[in-house]
């Protein structure tokens, strides 16, 4: 499978999409809700670790976490 386009149209990077079960979390997602919220990747097939810029803290320091703010 080939990775779509990225930005720009270059033909290398990836992008994902994600589903968050808030059945299983308990917050129902309404406007003015805030979440902490971090992300880190580690792709395996070239041993790369990314993670959500901005925080400027390691991704399991949810003190430290990004906020999101739902509209």
């Amino acid at each position: 499978m080939e990775a779509p386009p990225a930005r720009g149209g270059r033909k290398s990077g990836w992008r994902g999409e994600w589903a968050i079960p808030w059945d299983a979390l308990g917050p129902k997602p309404v406007p003015g809700l805030k979440v902490a919220f971090n992300l880190g990747i580690f792709r395996a097939e070239d041993e790369i670790q990314r993670c959500l810029e901005g925080t400027l803290a390691e991704n399991w320091r949810l003190d430290q976490a990004a906020t999101l703010l739902f509209q």
